[in-house]
């Protein structure tokens, strides 16, 4: 079926400005034209058109930065929900976002493997929610902040260690690898701005994930989090909000290809 959104202001994204008497022609789930309604193509005969009245439209939003199963979305009431109270949660968290706007998410960490099933379920058209990347559950170090039981977290010391708990998250179908790098103030166990794990523990679980076609994400607040992140070629950082100058540099230089989302929200 072919709809033609007419009468519109349209934001493009391609800058900062918007166009006034713009369309939209959309066939099943594809945009096929968004632009100026002088511009647009030669259409079908039999498509169903909708008159905006002059309304603002964008282009859907990214969370880059995703927890759809946790409760109420905060990692501090995770520790002992129960998986059928999360996978609800989820559910619930994933409508809330497609009607916010967001129109595809990264998944920073889920408890259980709930995003692999959620993901599915969106496919599938079962569910209502976003485009997923699924992660699994945060990969963390003996001590580390996630080292506290429950559905949250997969621990692992060692590089070989990592690289099965890699493999085995990629035998339920993530898309996203979780690495937990640098502590905060969730515990004392693991205070802000110490390292997690060593470069060396780091480097095998991004090689072993991008050799498994998988991407990886991390928590990263401090500057040395973020510097061992950039070095190991981590492809999602979260946070990155205690840098120095060298850490800031280090992300300039790979802009293209490391990308940072500091969930502001959480702050």
């Amino acid at each position: 079926m072919d709809y033609l959104l007419k009468n519109l202001r349209l934001f493009a994204g391609t800058d900062n400005s918007s166009l006034e008497n713009s369309a939209i022609w959309i066939t099943g789930n594809k945009v096929r034209f968004a632009g100026k309604t002088a511009e647009l193509p030669k259409l079908p005969r039999d498509l169903v058109e909708k008159d905006l009245g002059g309304k603002f439209v964008m282009p859907g939003m990214t969370e880059t930065h995703a927890h759809l199963s946790f409760a109420d979305a905060s990692p501090f009431a995770i520790g002992e929900t129960l998986v059928e109270e999360a996978t609800l949660t989820a559910v619930r968290n994933a409508r809330l976002m497609l009607g916010s706007g967001f129109t595809s998410a990264v998944s920073f960490g889920s408890t259980y493997k709930i995003d692999v099933a959620l993901r599915e379920a969106i496919l599938q058209g079962t569910v209502i929610g976003p485009r997923l990347l699924a992660a699994g559950r945060d990969l963390g170090a003996t001590a580390s902040n996630v080292d506290s039981g429950g559905g949250l977290s997969q621990i692992a010391d060692g590089p070989w260690a990592l690289r099965k708990a890699v493999r085995e998250q990629r035998k339920i179908g993530v898309d996203v690898v979780k690495i937990f790098i640098d502590g905060e103030a969730i515990n004392k166990q693991n205070p802000p701005g110490e390292l997690s794990f060593t470069d060396e523990e780091v480097s095998a679980t991004v090689e072993e994930a991008h050799r498994r076609k998988m991407r990886v994400a991390c928590h990263a607040r401090s500057a040395a989090a973020v510097k061992q992140a950039v070095k190991a070629g981590v492809d999602f950082i979260g946070h990155a909000n205690y840098l120095d100058q060298e850490a800031v540099d280090m992300l300039h230089e790979k802009k293209d290809n490391i990308f940072v989302g500091p969930a502001i929200a959480w702050e």
